[in-house]
């Protein structure tokens, strides 16, 4: 699976999912200029403390070529960026014009071709081409809690049968997740003595895949069922909910209990 941001710079253009991201219009009023040559408009505005350098958020992004012609979108797969607030995945304009955004704030960015992909262009972006951007924050700060390794003896924990436990460290939105969906999300696993044996947040690449038709180990499919967008759950899988006597190479062991901690990004059919 390619990361979303990826993705955005080498795919080609994608159909509008929302009124309010609409092609740029030239010379508009209430623009901030900034000292690097590249300006933005605040849209509609935010809320909380601004974005800095770092910071990990999801948003929702349309963008396009200077001429109107629009090259990328995350609105039709209804799918967010995912994205570190500074790590250079994109170009340097993105990570400057994002810069002090807060959630819900829409903003267009003007990004001149030297703070984008200069003379060489990528993808459907030609050499020096100014774009355009709009971005909506829609959440913050969301991975931080999954870089913990897993408290013990926590109290809240919930039954989820065969042996399964979870506790939700943060509720989420929307409609719960049923078999059979397709999942977006972050995760992070640990052996119980605190040992970490895998992570998407060190690959910066959610994991995405369908529930409950046997795609994942069964802890997965018990586990993730029933979540919604945005929620953190922490899983406690006993060792047949997990991989058993056969173990998984040489980072999990025979007959090992499991702990994950998963935040779901999206799901869907």
């Amino acid at each position: 699976m390619r990361h979303v941001v990826l993705a955005w710079l080498l795919l080609g253009s994608l159909a509008l999912g929302q009124e309010r991201f609409q092609p740029p219009r030239a010379g508009e009023s209430g623009q901030v200029q900034t000292a690097l040559g590249l300006s933005y408009t605040v849209l509609v505005a935010g809320q909380g403390q601004p974005l800095s350098q770092g910071e990990r958020f999801q948003a929702q992004s349309e963008a396009w070529l200077a001429d109107g012609t629009r090259f990328f979108s995350t609105l039709e797969n209804r799918t967010p960026l995912d994205y570190v607030l500074g790590s250079g995945t994109a170009c340097a304009g993105f990570d400057l014009g994002v810069m002090g955004m807060r959630v819900g704030e829409v903003r267009r960015i003007y990004i001149p071709a030297r703070l984008a992909f200069g003379e060489t262009g990528r993808g459907r972006v030609p050499p020096d081409s100014d774009l355009v951007f709009e971005v909506e924050v829609t959440q913050r700060g969301s991975a931080i809690i999954l870089r913990q390794p897993p408290a013990k003896g926590e109290t809240g924990q919930l039954q989820g049968g065969n042996g399964l436990t979870y506790t939700i460290l943060r509720p989420g939105q929307g409609e719960p997740v049923q078999p059979g969906e397709r999942v977006r999300a972050h995760y992070t696993g640990w052996l119980p003595d605190g040992r970490k044996f895998d992570s998407s947040l060190d690959r910066g690449q959610p994991f995405e895949v369908q529930i409950g038709v046997g795609q994942v180990i069964p802890g997965w499919d018990r586990g993730i069922v029933g979540m919604r967008t945005g929620e953190i759950r922490r899983l406690y899988l006993p060792p047949e909910l997990a991989y058993g006597a056969r173990g998984a190479g040489t980072t999990i062991p025979p007959n090992s209990a499991l702990v994950f901690e998963v935040e779901l990004i999206a799901h869907g059919r």
